[in-house]
């Protein structure tokens, strides 16, 4: 049978053993090369238990707002934390109210909340982005002093929540300051805060305060 075969395929006894060798050698690679290659279904997905916090806070206003496509960046306000200070995680996300409401000027407009969270490798990345944020604060790039009385910026209301190694921001647009803002306000507090967090807050231009808790 083993002849037979030979014949077929035209190869002499040697030239076919030559072949039977670098076939089996081409399978042994091929099998070295497959056992080296990682299981990626078998890895499993890294979550911090910030991210699950992150997650667990938006789906509190999951009733009543819906993901926009508006983005903070947009408006010429929010502070590139991305490309400036490489957290190693980062979400962005604007919701947007389903139902409307009546603004301070009397105009009938949909809230929009504009969340960000971002998380380092360690507590000196996230000084570094703090100190980044303070030299550079708001449309005008104003410089800020920590816990400096009587500072004002070209900003719309927003807060800032800092841990050890992460970072909480949220901003409104002027005219949408209302008592909802303030009970948000409260809620990211409530729900991020350590004891030993910053909390940096302002209004429509100012003015800035600083506060831990």
């Amino acid at each position: 049978m083993l002849n037979r075969i030979i014949n077929i395929l035209g190869f002499g006894t040697g030239a076919f053993a030559l072949f039977v060798v670098f076939g089996i050698l081409v399978a042994q690679d091929k099998t070295k090369i497959e056992s080296q290659k990682p299981n990626i279904s078998k890895q499993p997905t890294v979550t911090s238990n910030f991210q699950v916090k992150v997650e667990s806070f938006l789906k509190m206003f999951s009733d009543d707002f819906s993901p926009s496509k508006e983005n903070l960046i947009g408006t010429g306000q929010g502070y590139d934390f991305e490309n400036k200070t490489n957290p190693i995680w980062t979400k962005r996300i604007t919701l947007k109210s389903k139902t409307s409401f009546v603004n301070n000027y009397q105009q009938t407009v949909y809230q929009r909340l504009y969340f960000s969270f971002f998380q380092y490798e360690n507590s000196k990345r996230t000084l570094t982005a703090l100190d980044s944020l303070l030299n550079c604060f708001g449309g005008a790039c104003t410089k800020l002093k920590w816990d400096a009385k009587s500072q004002s910026a070209k900003t719309i209301p927003c807060i800032y929540l800092i841990n050890e190694k992460e970072i909480v921001a949220c901003y409104i647009n002027c005219e949408h300051q209302n008592d909802f803002w303030m009970k948000l306000k409260d809620e990211i507090e409530k729900t991020f805060s350590n004891g030993t967090s910053r909390v940096m807050e302002t209004g429509c231009g100012g003015p800035i305060n600083f506060k831990t808790i």
